[in-house]
């Protein structure tokens, strides 16, 4: 015991922790607790941008089925859903039916016919933006058949 104390420079042994040890110890597990915020800020952020990009995924293939039966000249300004999730509503139900987004995703989408029009024309743009993540993901698909994905657009909630 005379050794230990000797050595922390205490005479009695049994005094306990120094004021700069718990500073340390609390600063210590302070900086471990924010690296954990942080990644799980992440993580989250991330969690709800995959909630856009399903949506976005759904709602391609709403719009490919739904395209056959617009008639020639068919043209849709581009136009948002509401951020509360749920079935999709007229005009954009016309487009996309049975189409849907997820809370916290507000969809928007645009068409116009290719009959007649040049090859290079934008038929069908869809826009999928996370209010909660501020990240968007956009999709365009032209008359010639060329197809763009655009992702993790520095935006959310357009």
């Amino acid at each position: 015991m005379d050794c230990l104390a000797t050595i922390r420079g205490r005479k009695n042994a049994a005094q306990g922790f120094t004021m700069i040890e718990l500073l340390i110890s609390i600063a210590i597990i302070g900086i471990l607790a924010s690296l954990a915020l942080t990644s799980f800020t992440i993580y989250r952020q991330d969690a709800e941008y995959s909630k856009a990009e399903a949506d976005l995924r759904n709602s391609r293939t709403a719009m490919e089925a739904g395209s056959q039966d617009l008639a020639d000249g068919y043209s849709l300004a581009l136009t948002y859903s509401d951020v509360v999730g749920g079935v999709l509503v007229d005009p954009l139900a016309e487009v996309m039916p049975q189409g849907a987004t997820s809370k916290d995703v507000r969809l928007g989408a645009s068409y116009e016919s290719c009959d007649g029009g040049a090859p290079g024309d934008l038929n069908q743009y869809i826009i999928a933006s996370s209010c909660k993540a501020n990240k968007s993901i956009s999709y365009s698909r032209f008359c010639n058949g060329i197809e763009v994905l655009v992702s993790e657009l520095p935006f959310g909630c357009v």
